[in-house]
């Protein structure tokens, strides 16, 4: 395994880390941390966690971030939660459509 390839899962091995822990931490009611961070850089991280389902249906994602955008006063896991959601959405609507399809055309005529 590359040195690049190792640092990569380093990252994500810390990125899930943090976000396990905030799901605990929401799971207890903990109040949220409000931080300032980077929107680009949470949508940028949401994108990295579905990239094994954006291959798995053969989508292409295309981003067209704004530049020099000033930090924002949030809670990232939550934030990222509702890009996660929406971002997953149209995955879930393809896959129910499609099982809609094949219902369609094999029920009896």
């Amino acid at each position: 395994m590359s040195l690049p390839v190792a640092r990569l899962m380093v990252e994500d091995v810390n990125r899930a880390s943090v976000i396990i822990g905030r799901i605990h931490s929401l799971l207890k009611k903990e109040p949220p941390r409000m931080e300032k961070l980077d929107i680009n850089g949470a949508i940028l991280e949401v994108i990295s966690l579905i990239h094994s389902e954006v291959v798995k249906n053969g989508v292409t994602v295309r981003t067209e971030l704004a530049e020099s955008l000033p930090s924002i006063l949030g809670d990232r896991v939550q934030l990222q939660q509702v890009i996660l959601n929406i971002s997953i959405m149209p995955f879930r609507l393809w896959a129910i459509s499609l099982g809609a399809i094949a219902n369609f055309m094999s029920a009896p005529s």
